[in-house]
């Protein structure tokens, strides 16, 4: 028995829930393709240890091993939540070690190393092939052989072939093979080059849909804002956002990378894990306020922002004694603490300090002067040569 890597679930996968969070203890059955006839999956490439079917997704939403499908076996995959509520069904899932024909001229070298058992071929001049199937061979040396419509699937071609002139349709194994795209008015993907794909967006683009989409494949789009930064991307129709909801925007901060990664039934692109963005931004007290440093970065994953940053006030001039502002992203308001992490020469002798977000961008510092006091955010807290160094998480729209 042949088995190949599962090219949707296979290494790495994470399955999420509408709310963003791993899906914990989930399920994911499977099936023969187009109805409920179970069919094993394994855990390594031997295909001696079957997995369990559900398999029970842990506390990160993956699997506990790989998942290695059987050559030949179309499969069908439901994942369900821990009480085997369905959130959604893939059919027709094939292994990723499977390929069909090949075009080119002179040596040629299949994709995915298949290995070519019976029957043999020698040197043969000036010959015309149809083949189809699950064709094998050993260690055969073709001289300028015509071969009309390939269909070579699951194997692994040994030997050479010179000289030959080879018609048909070429598929490779694209999934870990990264392209650039051309940052253009409408941006273009063909993802038989490259299932994961980057673009730096000078300005404001359309996305194009992507050509040479495949049943099961998995994609990865990882935009990135140039130094100027609020690029947005207007994304075509096959491109579906989680849950039905619209498809986000790009982490609009110079520079900033986002991580969009999809799912495809062969015509759509369904986003299967929450936005991943990394950028920068400036915390600011505002006024005419001058510094020594100030810095912050964030990670932002789907609804949630997790910061860090520092600032030292030069001089305040006119800034704000009690907050600071300029969050990457609008916050929900409500409880959003944040933690300090380090602090000196402030305005106010404190026992404890703690930052609240108070409206979208703005963060608020409640101070205790003694212990026995009632939490106040009248204290004032920068002054001039005052440094402070903070981290948290909240919630965005």
């Amino acid at each position: 028995m042949s088995i190949s890597l599962c090219p949707a679930f296979g290494v790495g996968w994470q399955a999420f829930t509408t709310g963003g969070l791993p899906l914990n203890a989930g399920l994911l059955n499977t099936y023969i393709a187009g109805g409920t006839t179970p069919q094993a999956t394994y855990t390594t490439s031997a295909g001696n240890v079957a997995n369990n079917n559900p398999i029970v997704l842990g506390a990160d939403g993956r699997p506990p091993s790989e998942i290695w499908l059987t050559d030949g076996v179309s499969y069908r995959f439901d994942l369900t939540d821990s009480l085997s509520n369905l959130i959604k069904s893939y059919d027709n899932i094939s292994g990723a070690g499977s390929a069909t024909g090949t075009t080119g001229t002179g040596q040629t070298v299949l994709a995915n190393t298949p290995t070519l058992i019976t029957p043999v071929i020698g040197a043969a001049t000036g010959i015309s092939l149809t083949l189809s199937g699950g064709i094998t061979a050993t260690g055969g040396t073709l001289t300028t052989p015509t071969l009309t419509t390939p269909a070579i699937a699951g194997a692994t071609l040994t030997g050479a072939i010179s000289g030959g002139t080879f018609s048909g349709t070429r598929i490779t194994n694209s999934a870990n093979t990264t392209q650039v795209l051309t940052d253009q008015a409408t941006i273009t993907w063909d993802t038989s080059l490259g299932a994961i794909a980057t673009v730096t967006l000078g300005a404001n683009r359309t996305m194009a849909a992507p050509t040479n989409l495949k049943v099961g494949g998995y994609y990865v789009f990882l935009v990135t804002q140039d130094g100027t930064g609020g690029r947005t991307l207007t994304w075509n129709a096959v491109f579906k956002g989680n849950a039905g909801s619209p498809m986000p925007q790009p982490g609009p901060t110079a520079a900033s990378v986002s991580t969009f990664e999809f799912q495809s039934d062969g015509t759509n692109l369904y986003l299967i894990a929450p936005v991943y963005v990394e950028g920068t931004w400036t915390p600011s007290i505002g006024g005419n306020a001058t510094y020594t440093a100030q810095t912050g970065t964030y990670t932002k994953i789907g609804r949630l922002v997790f910061i860090q940053g520092s600032i030292t006030v030069n001089a305040i001039g006119t800034g704000s004694t009690t907050s600071f502002s300029g969050l990457p992203f609008a916050a929900i308001i409500g409880l959003n603490p944040f933690a300090i992490t380090q602090t000196a020469n402030l305005a106010t002798s404190v026992v404890s300090l703690l930052g609240v977000v108070t409206n979208g961008t703005t963060v608020t510092f409640g101070s205790r002067t003694v212990a026995t006091a009632t939490e106040s955010t009248a204290n004032a807290i920068f002054q001039n040569s005052a440094s402070i160094s903070f981290s948290g998480c909240y919630q965005t729209t």
